[in-house]
């Protein structure tokens, strides 16, 4: 059903009342790894993923090349960061170059599907993209939600024809 509320449901608008259930979700995750930050080392990974007219590309991957291309040595604080947030995430265009895809190397993705011998379904060359704060993860999702793709229909001039899936 287009125009009925699931991608604002699910990503909102601004950061008070209007926030979605991912910025809420988010928020709560923070709180019990602040919690329990000070006995383990915890960190979070997200990652972004689109499938549209059965081609699957990463969504992530921009934010991913601009941490790349600001700060090409790390993209952490060494000193405040959990050890899982310390590796690097940027990946090559496909062409060899690296930061920032522009728009033709992002339509030409086409990410394989696989599963593990153990069961688990995996996207192959996925951007895991470490993040330390909500900042970072609202983000990756806002960049990401501009590059979705998007075709005007009679009901929804900016509906997306595609399917995503954020993964924390």
């Amino acid at each position: 059903q287009t125009g009925s509320g699931k991608t604002h449901s699910v990503f909102g608008e601004g950061n008070a009342e209007h926030r979605g259930m991912l910025a809420r979700s988010i928020e709560y995750l923070f709180e019990k790894i602040e919690l329990i930050s000070g006995t383990k080392d915890v960190g979070m990974a997200v990652s972004f993923t689109e499938v549209y007219l059965d081609q699957v590309r990463d969504l992530g991957r921009f934010y991913a090349d601009l941490r790349q291309r600001d700060d090409p040595d790390d993209g952490t604080d060494e000193s405040s960061a959990p050890s899982m947030a310390k590796k690097r995430t940027a990946k090559s265009t496909g062409d060899g170059r690296r930061g920032v895809a522009d728009a033709d190397a992002y339509l030409n993705q086409d990410l394989q599907i696989h599963e593990s011998p153990q069961g688990l379904v995996y996207v192959e060359n996925l951007s895991l993209i470490p993040v330390s704060n909500i900042r970072e993860v609202l983000e990756v999702a806002n960049l990401g939600i501009k590059m979705r793709a998007t075709y005007e229909t009679r009901l929804n001039a900016r509906s997306s024809r595609s399917h995503t899936i954020f993964t924390v």
